[in-house]
Parts: C-alpha cells; structure tokens; sequence
C-alpha cells in the first residue's frame, strides 16, 4: 500500500465523517439517532420507507464516499 493509497483512504474517511457531523446539524439529521433506535426494534429497518424517506441524503452521501473510494483505489492501483 502506497502513501498515496493511505492519504486518498483518510481523505474518504473524513469527508464521510464531516457529511456525517454536517448533517446531525440539520433539522432532519437531528432524529436520525432516535429514529434508528426505532427502527431497529423492528426486523429490516434499513427497508422502512419512512426511516428512507427521511434520511435518504444521508444515506445517498456515504454510498456515494464508498463507491468513490472504491473507484479511486482500484485505480490507483
């Protein structure tokens, strides 16, 4: 693993990590805590339309670091 792959791989870590900070910031971000709880007391959460509906960018933001980091590192490579 190169120091390029390392700092490429740190940059994707905390550019999902501040998406995730920025939007705990947002009126919608502040119940994604509580409506995880919620959800998980019931079987395939990560399916409820409501809990998608209501966090849907959230959840579009870290798909999208992961898939980018996945395209970066296999072209770095």
């Amino acid at each position: 693993m190169t120091v390029l792959e390392i700092l490429i791989g740190i940059a994707f870590v905390a550019g999902a990590l501040a998406t995730g900070w920025v939007y705990t910031l947002t009126d919608r971000g502040r119940t994604l805590g509580r409506d995880t709880q919620k959800a998980n007391r019931r079987a395939r959460w990560w399916l409820r339309r409501e809990f998608l509906g209501r966090h849907w960018p959230f959840i579009l933001l870290i798909l999208a670091y992961t898939l980018g980091f996945g395209v970066i590192a296999a072209m770095v490579s």
